[in-house]
């Protein structure tokens, strides 16, 4: 038998009700993953921040090798990597990667012996964070000092891995040091008029 007007309006409002319950219920679901990304990213910064004072406030001698063993194990060196490069990624020949990625490795640690001063406080202090997604999270914190100059604003950009995360990019005094990396690694490349050698040739010197 063929529905009323009336059982069609009903059925459709029943199907808009059920529709509308199903979204109300996923929200809570979508909005999660990044808020437990954040709340995970932030332990991880409070704690390999804390190895990033001791090292940066320790002996000098000894500061670029700590800072390498923290890079090593901290920071993603691959995607650090490939984003340095800009838009001569492609130009990262397979058989040089490894090197690559090794001198990219001593690169940043030498960026944290730079700024070693600006990170040698006694606490860090986690502010806040923000989920760009569930897989890239920026955490902001401030290192407070024992003498009592003002605390230094410092911002962490992390990607997922794994079960963890990695350090991607580091905002200090106003700059984002990957940035900035790949501002530099670029010009490289761009003055020998796309050779990639010559970044390495650059890199090796450092």
């Amino acid at each position: 038998m063929p529905l009323s007007s009336s059982h069609r309006v009903s059925r459709r409002n029943l199907l808009k009700g059920a529709v509308a319950l199903s979204a109300l219920f996923a929200a809570p679901l979508i909005v999660s993953a990044p808020a437990a990304a954040s709340a995970a990213a932030e332990q991880y910064v409070a704690s390999i921040g804390k190895s990033i004072l001791v090292v940066a406030g320790g002996s000098q001698g000894q500061m670029s090798g700590k800072f390498r063993n923290l890079m090593a194990r901290h920071a993603a060196i691959s995607a650090i990597g490939v984003f340095s490069l800009g838009k001569y990624r492609s130009k990262l020949p397979g058989s040089q990667k490894s090197e690559y990625y090794s001198l990219i490795e001593k690169f940043v640690a030498g960026l944290f012996v730079k700024y070693a001063p600006q990170f040698a406080g006694n606490r860090i202090e986690i502010t806040g964070s923000k989920a760009r997604s569930a897989r890239d999270v920026i955490v902001s914190s401030k290192v407070h000092f024992a003498s009592g100059k003002a605390p230094l604003e410092v911002q962490w950009r992390l990607l997922k891995a794994g079960s963890g995360f990695k350090i991607f990019d580091v905002r200090v005094l106003g700059v984002w040091l990957a940035i900035q990396q790949r501002t530099e690694f670029t010009s490289v490349i761009k003055r020998n008029k796309g050779d990639f050698g010559a970044l390495l040739k650059f890199l090796r010197s450092k």
